[in-house]
C-alpha cells in the first residue's frame, strides 16, 4: 500500500539568526502545494496528499514528489560610503 503522507523536518535545534519563516512547496502529480510555518525550533509537518493528480483523476502507484524548503528573512537596506569608482573620479 503506498502512503499518502510524508512527515517533514523544517527546522532543527537552533534557528539561523534573523528568521521570520520556513516556506514548504511540494510538488507531486503536476500539483504544487505551498504553505508558510512560523520560525520555531524543531519544526516539522506532515504533509497528506489526497491522491489526486493535476486533473482530478486518482493516481495509482508510488509517485515522485519533490520537497522545497525556504528560509524568509525581513529584508533591509545598507548605505555604502562614497566612493571615487562610484562618481567616476579616478
Amino acid at each position: 500500500m503506498v502512503s499518502n503522507s510524508i512527515g517533514t523536518p523544517l527546522t532543527g535545534d537552533k534557528l539561523p539568526p534573523g528568521l521570520k519563516s520556513v516556506t514548504l512547496i511540494v510538488t507531486v502529480a503536476g500539483r504544487q502545494f505551498e504553505s508558510s510555518y512560523p520560525a520555531k525550533p524543531n519544526e516539522s509537518t506532515l504533509f497528506t496528499r489526497d491522491g489526486l493528480d493535476a486533473d482530478g483523476r486518482p493516481l495509482q502507484g508510488a509517485q515522485t514528489v519533490t520537497i522545497k524548503i525556504g528560509y524568509v528573512y525581513a529584508g533591509g537596506y545598507n548605505t555604502i560610503p562614497e566612493s571615487p569608482l562610484l562618481n567616476n573620479e579616478l
